[in-house]
């Protein structure tokens, strides 16, 4: 039931941001995301969890910090149009 509840919620979220977020920044930025999750998973494999975590939660938040910056910038850029 939660991850129903969840998944419900994510996607709502989707929708709407992606009516403001576009272009080739947001598939770079995924990219980018992924492959350092990629050397993440690398680096558990080899027994350096902590720096493994540390580039896990940093690509994770950057990735959430730049889209909900970038869909802001569109829901203001929409209202005043």
């Amino acid at each position: 039931l939660w991850i129903l509840l969840g998944a419900i919620v994510g996607m709502q979220i989707c929708v709407r941001t992606a009516c403001y977020v576009r272009g080739h920044s947001v598939q770079l930025l995924f990219t980018i995301t992924a492959i350092i999750l990629g050397l993440s998973l690398v680096m558990k494999q080899f027994n350096v969890i902590g720096p493994a975590r540390v580039a896990f939660l940093v690509a994770i938040l950057a990735a959430c910090v730049f889209v909900m910056a970038e869909m802001l910038r569109g829901w203001i850029r929409n209202r005043q149009a």
